[in-house]
């Protein structure tokens, strides 16, 4: 299996209430959907080096101190 690597962004909880409201009327009307999932996927790499994405997660994180 290749490496990959996702970077997500979670959803708070209201947001995550009013998906669930929509998946419930979807349901309420048997109406067919795709997954809805609580998340979305800033980025995702597939067949990476790990150790590459960790130096510039690392590199990354000391600009972002200097800027601070």
């Amino acid at each position: 299996m290749k490496n990959q690597i996702c970077a997500i962004w979670t959803l708070d909880k209201e947001s995550n209430d009013k998906l669930e409201y929509i998946r419930e009327a979807l349901r309420d009307f048997n109406i067919d959907y795709e997954p809805i999932y609580g998340h979305i996927t800033m980025v995702h790499f597939y067949d990476i080096d790990v150790d590459d994405i960790v130096n510039i997660q690392g590199n990354l994180y000391k600009i972002n101190l200097h800027f601070m």
